[in-house]
């Protein structure tokens, strides 16, 4: 979808011009600049807010998104027991996959483990290595 999008503006963008200049031959050259910057933004800013609701809300409409429990039961997580291991064992978890946890300190392991089997209901396992 983001090739035939970007693309479809770019074209979109060169149209535009390429009429602008056309009708008003008296453009300088700062003109110029100005509304193909002007245009460049517009084109950006609409690709990128229909490229977030495809990805939040269309996708999911049309069927597209991903459904993790087709991918399988459980989810190996490496470095689990902070920041973004953490956060993606947390996030699969509410989405009702069991987690796997493999990280070095043994301590933070059970304690990700039961926080997360407290809160989301699914198994967990732990690794230590």
């Amino acid at each position: 979808m983001g090739v035939i999008v970007k693309s479809g503006l770019i074209v979109a963008l060169h149209f535009i011009v390429t009429l602008s200049l056309s009708i008003n031959r008296n453009f300088g050259v700062l003109h110029f600049i100005g509304l193909y910057t002007s245009i460049a933004l517009v084109c950006w800013l609409s690709y990128e807010i229909s490229s977030t609701v495809y990805d939040l809300w269309l996708g999911h409409v049309l069927g597209r998104a991903v459904d993790f429990k087709k991918q399988g039961s459980w989810a190996v997580i490496t470095g689990a027991t902070d920041g973004i291991g953490l956060a993606y064992a947390r996030e699969l978890a509410k989405k009702g996959i069991n987690i796997c946890l493999i990280s070095r300190t043994e301590e933070k392991l059970v304690r990700c483990a039961k926080a997360i089997e407290a809160e989301c209901q699914v198994k967990t396992k732990i690794i230590q290595v």
